[in-house]
């Protein structure tokens, strides 16, 4: 959400420097940037690749606050491959604490062990804001 702010601060389009900079990053070959970047990308909330991000509808829809914002994140969510892919395997139960759900990604969804419990965090994390 915070790079989604920083471009709809700028007017709704931005630099991929200007970004870098403002999220505190020192250029654009950050690894942590580029993460954070794709990440943001991958929920739909901004678009563009090289030279100029820009805000999508639904990054609008969702800090816009209105009534369509809370479909919006749940499409956000639900943008993520895996995190669909547990939530239509929960079939609208609700999701376990990071313990369980860490296991659950490493038995039903190939997680590595190493990764699953920050796996599972950010699921956690990211379907309570959705």
């Amino acid at each position: 959400m915070a790079v989604a702010r920083i471009v709809a601060d700028a007017g709704g389009s931005v630099t991929s420097d200007t970004l870098a900079q403002a999220l505190g990053y020192s250029g654009t070959n950050n690894g942590a940037f580029l993460t954070r970047l794709a990440n943001a990308r991958l929920f739909g909330l901004v678009t563009g690749r090289t030279g100029t991000v820009s805000l999508s509808d639904r990054g609008r829809v969702i800090l816009d606050g209105g009534e369509s914002a809370d479909e919006a994140r749940i499409a956000a969510f639900r943008e993520v491959p895996l995190f669909r892919a547990v939530l239509d395997a929960r079939h609208g139960r609700q999701l376990p604490g990071v313990v369980e759900l860490a296991q659950i990604l490493e038995d039903e969804f190939g997680e590595t062990p190493a990764k699953a419990p920050t796996v599972a965090a950010k699921l956690i994390d990211s379907a309570g804001q959705a």
